[in-house]
């Protein structure tokens, strides 16, 4: 089904121009910020308790930021929290400047702005939905996962000519104007939220209020049937791309660094191809099986990476699964924006986040450990097939094929209506 195009939304441009800015700043930090820690110890260890201390907050605040995020103004939480966010770049631009930077304090101001954000990310698609039509979601998330794709493409290249020219603290300094460009996009988006019902929160009624976001999630039959898979397939497929495909490009087919990032981009350019088609040609995905379907691809191709031995066919796999992944992940969590009511869409969107961000590092500290053992091209093969066997579990779940079939029998219906309509206006004609 063709839309209007949610780029004639005057609110929904603010809202997604801000934040693209933001998210190439956000690449801007990351590089800066492990490029920082290299030049203070060297220590590959304290580089990785600097990407767990952006990763941990995510897992553990999360479900809780959820519970505020439901009880307060999402336009507001948004400003508030991209405020504190730009004070404390602000701050760490200027430690690093003065040459006061420890590797400890690195460490804090990782995981304190990563707590942060566990606010942000449920609120901004809780607002998008007050921002957009439920027909418009689907083309609105794709927007926003080309805006994504941009940011991962294009960040660390930005970040390398700043930091590698002007240096680490002229880096940090862009990523602090970049959240000056959201807050201001955010202060002139107009629209009436809903009046949130004010109630007394306690230690019980932040419990009470997870459990209600977990309950809402087990109400929709879409969600209940589609989340167990996705969250296994998520966990298989984790320690793969960032990991293992960089050892066995490195170690297996003996490529250097330049190779490696170009054959890791692969993914993000699919991705992106993948959302800006959704996004231009303004079709709402629907079907459950077409999801299911993708993964099955995905998942294939990335099996099929263990086989190769040549980098540019790994290339080329990498960027079909990037490709499926993408309208994997636009069909799932436009489905969820769709399905759960907005007042628990904050807990429900963060729940799920902590899920997802938690098989990260465990999948990656598992399979990490286990590549010790099994050959590296044995090893992506097996968790690209196990994944896919995961997306046929899913297609042939009965929740999802009563859904596929629901699905048909909606646009064969629709069909219908259309034709019958066009036979009355040739006979009134």
């Amino acid at each position: 089904m063709r839309q209007v195009s949610v780029l004639r939304n005057r609110n929904f441009l603010l809202f997604f121009g801000g934040q693209l800015i933001s998210r190439l700043g956000d690449g801007i930090y990351s590089l800066g910020l492990i490029w920082m820690m290299h030049v203070l110890t060297n220590s590959t260890l304290y580089m990785s308790f600097t990407l767990a201390a952006g990763i941990i907050p995510r897992i553990i605040f999360g479900p809780v930021a959820g519970v505020f995020v439901d009880r307060w103004p999402k336009r507001l939480t948004l400003i508030g929290t991209d405020v504190v966010r730009f004070l404390l770049l602000g701050g760490l631009t200027a430690l690093t400047f003065t040459h006061q930077v420890s590797a400890i304090l690195l460490i804090v101001f990782s995981f304190v702005l990563a707590t942060m954000s566990t606010l942000f990310s449920p609120s901004y698609y809780v607002l998008q939905k007050h921002i957009v039509s439920a027909d418009n979601l689907t083309q609105a998330y794709s927007w926003q996962s080309v805006s994504m794709n941009i940011a991962q493409i294009g960040g660390p290249a930005v970040a390398g000519l700043i930091i590698g020219s002007l240096g680490i603290g002229m880096g940090f300094a862009v990523d602090s104007a970049t959240f000056l460009v959201s807050i201001t996009a955010l202060m002139l988006v107009r629209l009436d939220e809903p009046p949130i019902i004010r109630q007394q929160l306690s230690v019980q009624g932040v419990f009470s209020d997870m459990s209600g976001g977990i309950t809402a999630l087990k109400r929709v039959p879409e969600v209940r049937a589609l989340t167990p898979f996705m969250l296994g397939y998520n966990f298989l497929l984790a320690a793969l791309e960032n990991l293992l495909l960089v050892q066995f490009l490195a170690n297996v087919l003996h490529k250097g660094a330049f190779t490696v990032g170009i054959v890791m981009a692969c993914s993000a350019i699919g991705e992106l191809v993948s959302s800006t088609a959704l996004a231009v040609l303004r079709t709402k995905w629907t079907s459950s099986r077409g999801l299911v379907m993708n993964m099955i691809i995905s998942a294939l191709s990335l099996s099929s990476i263990g086989f190769m031995r040549v980098a540019w066919a790994v290339g080329v796999l990498m960027f079909i699964a990037g490709f499926c992944m993408s309208i994997v992940n636009i069909s799932f969590f436009t489905g969820i924006q769709e399905a759960i009511p907005t007042d628990v869409l904050g807990r429900v969107w963060a729940i799920l986040g902590a899920l997802f961000d938690s098989s990260t590092p465990l999948a990656q500290i598992v399979f990490g450990s286990i590549a010790v053992i099994i050959p590296l091209g044995y090893m992506i093969s097996t968790l690209g097939a196990v994944a896919a066997l995961a997306g046929v579990g899913a297609f042939l779940h009965p929740a999802v094929r009563r859904l596929s079939l629901r699905a048909s029998s909606e646009a064969e219906t629709t069909g219908s209506d259309t034709d019958d309509n066009v036979s009355t206006e040739s006979v009134l004609q």
